[in-house]
């Protein structure tokens, strides 16, 4: 029997959450913020990606740091609470 979601399609949909910038976008990204005088939202806007996705690609330290950040807050178990504590959230 197949999956209820095989049936759902969310190619172009807010829901599709596959790479949607090729390496040469990235690079063409990148080169316009330094060289021309474009926000990162006009860019954002431009290419359909959110504006963080543009931070990342402009600045990748910053993309680096973010990664490390949420690495240490799962290491702690800030994002899976143990059956006890979900229990009481739910």
């Amino acid at each position: 029997m197949p999956y209820r979601s095989t049936g759902i399609t969310i190619c172009g949909t807010r829901y599709d959450r596959r790479q949607k910038l090729i390496p040469e976008q990235r690079a063409e990204i990148f080169h316009r913020y330094m060289t021309e005088d474009v926000s990162q939202r006009q860019l954002a806007r431009e290419y359909g990606v959110s504006r963080r996705l543009i931070t990342f690609i402009v600045n990748p330290e910053r993309e680096k740091r973010n990664r490390e950040l949420l690495n240490k807050r799962k290491a702690k178990g800030m994002y899976k609470p143990d059956r006890k504590k979900h229990t009481e959230i739910i």
